[in-house]
């Protein structure tokens, strides 16, 4: 039987922490056959939290796997649910260095390209899904200038360039409450439950 592959994305850790849930929720859907008829089949994928070095094993891989739909995931501590990227600027900037030791100050992903890339995917259609099933979810204009921008701008770059068949999003979730323990938020931060954020993924899975 031939699947239809999708590529599912997570970082590792970052800076000080030795946790990140996208990680986790990348390796958990890792091989997985999604769909009620078994037509869709997970790559989960988990990429350094690098500026240009995340894209660059993207890359390699939708060359390979030629996907027909990618969902790359990034940690928010800021947001209140499952938070669908529609827009993905042609900046970067951050207080921290990435992986790689690059702290870009308001700099271009790229010199000579566009200011913003829209997501292919139909953030209206997955955000219908996730509030019928009552998850908590908003659509996003702006991904910030971080690594997770940077991943969801020259994803989508390469997609519209090379004329790609491929559907991407890019979804930012809050920590979710299996990190209580490790992770302490400020008042106004929420955790998510862990449970309500796996249906999440294994419905956006299957909608993409």
């Amino acid at each position: 039987m031939s699947f239809k592959k999708i590529i599912l994305t997570g970082f590792m850790p970052f800076g000080d922490y030795a946790v990140n849930p996208v990680q986790h929720i990348a390796e958990h859907f890792n091989g997985k056959i999604i769909g009620q008829y078994g037509k869709r089949k997970v790559i989960g994928m988990v990429l350094p939290c690098g500026y240009f070095s995340a894209f660059h094993i993207l890359s390699q891989a939708i060359d390979e796997i030629k996907p027909t739909a990618i969902i790359s995931m990034g940690l928010s501590s800021s947001v209140k649910g499952i938070r669908i990227e529609t827009r993905f600027r042609n900046k970067m900037h951050s207080k921290y260095a990435d992986c790689d030791g690059y702290k870009p100050v308001h700099t271009r992903i790229k010199q000579i390209a566009r200011g913003y890339y829209e997501a292919t995917a139909d953030a209206q259609l997955l955000a219908s899904t996730l509030s019928k099933n009552n998850i908590s979810n908003e659509i996003s204009t702006n991904a910030d200038s971080f690594i997770c921008n940077s991943l969801g701008y020259l994803t989508t770059r390469k997609i519209v360039i090379s004329n790609l068949h491929i559907t991407n999003t890019l979804i930012h979730i809050p920590w979710t409450d299996e990190y209580k323990d490790q992770i302490v938020l400020s008042p106004k931060k929420l955790y998510m439950k862990k449970e309500e954020v796996y249906e999440a993924f294994n419905l956006l899975l299957d909608t993409i």
